[in-house]
């Protein structure tokens, strides 16, 4: 028996390609779908997330911490300061009447470093170096030297090594689980420590002996050491994960030290420390 084939029609090969057309999208549709169920999981996390920046915390909160600071120096006003602002004058003014030095012309500018270790979340360790250096120039009252009034000039020169404990009111950083430590915006400080500090005073220009006028040319040194406490406050703001921008006010006590060499007897080297700077935590 022969078989008989029929040809398709133009219209049924139309109808025919119109199906593969609309068939192929969504077989691969589906191979898609099936890629994407549970199986597909693993390997999507595995895939880091393009497009993101470093995450903001870090593995475990950090435990030291470095950092420096500029600022002020604002003197105490005893001691050598009064003897000084008594007997120095910084000038004459137009009507001829004498100008007392400055009550705040042995402010000055210091520098600041420290390092320390975090105990806790809110206790810190720490140790800093502050030096200071000042210069006044100033004139002796009622005495000149070829119609000149004589002048001096004081330098007053300080190296203080502290140590002491900051206590976090407002954390600088939180634990998040067992891992993560978060660094917070804003943190607040108060604090107190023990320090030792070296000294020199020295005064170097025109001096006067009294008894017979004489005036000479000379060096005056005066040096040595003392203990200091002190007390602060201060805050911590942040400016990435590891580094904040800090800022202190400290009040400081210097021991008297009693010294003859300028005539007078306690040495004030105290006062009221502004700063500002940058920490590092690790």
């Amino acid at each position: 028996m022969r078989s008989m084939m029929i040809a398709p029609t133009p219209t049924v090969r139309f109808l025919l390609a119109a199906c593969l057309a609309v068939a192929a999208p969504m077989a691969s549709g589906g191979a898609a779908l099936a890629a994407d169920g549970p199986e597909a999981e693993p390997a999507a996390a595995a895939q880091p997330p393009s497009g993101r920046g470093r995450p903001d915390f870090l593995f475990g909160q950090p435990r030291g911490f470095a950092g420096f600071s500029a600022g002020w120096l604002r003197a105490s006003s005893g001691g050598v300061f009064d003897f000084f602002r008594s007997y120095l004058i910084s000038g004459v003014d137009a009507q001829g009447e004498f100008i007392p030095i400055s009550k705040r012309a042995y402010d000055t500018a210091l520098f600041s470093i420290v390092a320390g270790y975090s105990v806790t979340s809110r206790v810190d360790l720490l140790f800093d170096v502050t030096p200071s250096d000042s210069v006044t120039r100033s004139e002796y009252r009622n005495w000149t030297n070829r119609g000149q009034p004589i002048s001096q000039s004081t330098q007053v020169w300080q190296v203080p090594l502290n140590a002491g404990v900051r206590y976090w009111v407002v954390p600088r950083g939180r634990p998040i689980g067992q891992l993560a430590w978060v660094p917070s915006t804003v943190g607040f400080h108060v604090g107190g420590g023990l320090g030792f500090r070296w000294y020199r005073l020295e005064q170097f220009g025109d001096f006067v002996v009294e008894a017979d006028a004489t005036i000479w040319n000379d060096r005056l040194r005066s040096e040595g050491r003392s203990f200091t406490r002190h007390v602060a406050a201060g805050i911590s703001v942040r400016l990435s994960r590891r580094v904040f921008a800090v800022a202190e006010a400290r009040r400081v006590w210097s021991q008297p030290v009693a010294d003859y060499s300028f005539d007078f007897d306690d040495i004030d080297l105290g006062g009221l420390h502004m700063t500002g700077g940058i920490e590092f935590v690790f």
